[in-house]
């Protein structure tokens, strides 16, 4: 339900977004049967909500909320377990490119539910065909490891994750490879490939990472060592709580 909250508060603050572009469409009855689906989402009426979205979609189809509507009706049919169809509306919002903003929540949540399933040749090749349309999604290659890691291609993994720790200064690549290191128990691995690669992270990011793996070893003298070096850095809140937290 959380999903369901942002994704309205997302409605109401971003009228000029992609979504809701100037040439878009907005019925009065589509808003008033928009509200009547996502109320009976909230309490879990799975199947009026679903009735509700399908009518809004078929009647308004290029109305601005049947497509967010869509999006909608996908999580529902993931939270019935009718996954064929959650993927195939996925997959609909995505090449409908209707709303930008809801291509991309699809593209999101298509990939985590093909992770949930262990469809993970599917989730392997979605992902991969995403990368080449957009190589600089750190989002995408964090998802596509997680993938590589269930099929037996930690190594593939490694070296993804680390490619993009480097081009782009990932954290959620960082955390990814940290989680990685912790499991294999190689964490003293990932210190030395940042250390050997520190100049191609600005100084502040360095020092975060650096300090999260020797957290990670419980080595907090190493990590206060590694703040009082880049004494130059202007040491935030979060990065004294994670040495005395």
């Amino acid at each position: 339900m959380k999903k369901v909250l942002l994704l309205l508060l997302f409605l109401l603050l971003t009228p000029c977004s992609e979504s809701f572009s100037q040439n878009q469409k907005f019925e009065q009855e589509a808003y008033i049967m928009y509200n009547e689906a996502i109320s009976a989402y909230r309490m879990r009426r799975f199947t009026s909500a679903k009735i509700k979205l399908q009518e809004l979609i078929k009647k308004y189809e290029n109305d601005g909320y049947s497509e967010i509507a869509r999006v909608h009706l996908a999580q529902i049919y993931k939270e019935t377990k009718e996954y064929d169809k959650a993927i195939e509306l996925y997959k609909e919002i995505i090449q409908r490119r209707a709303g930008l903003n809801e291509a991309q929540m699809a593209k999101k949540d298509l990939a985590d539910l093909y992770l949930s399933i262990q469809r993970y040749k599917d989730g392997t090749e979605f992902l991969e065909a995403l990368r080449k349309e957009e190589p600089n999604n750190a989002e995408y290659s964090v998802l596509l490891a997680d993938f590589y890691l269930q099929t037996a291609r930690a190594d593939e993994a490694w070296l993804l994750l680390q490619s993009v720790l480097e081009t782009q200064g990932s954290y959620a690549a960082f955390k990814k490879l940290l989680e990685l290191s912790i499991r294999t128990g190689e964490v003293e691995k990932l210190i030395n490939t940042l250390e050997s690669r520190k100049m191609s992270y600005s100084e502040s990011r360095y020092i975060d990472f650096i300090t999260d793996c020797y957290m990670a070893q419980k080595d907090t003298k190493k990590a206060i060592k590694a703040l009082m070096e880049y004494e130059k850095i202007n040491i935030d809140g979060s990065m004294l709580q994670k040495l005395t937290g």
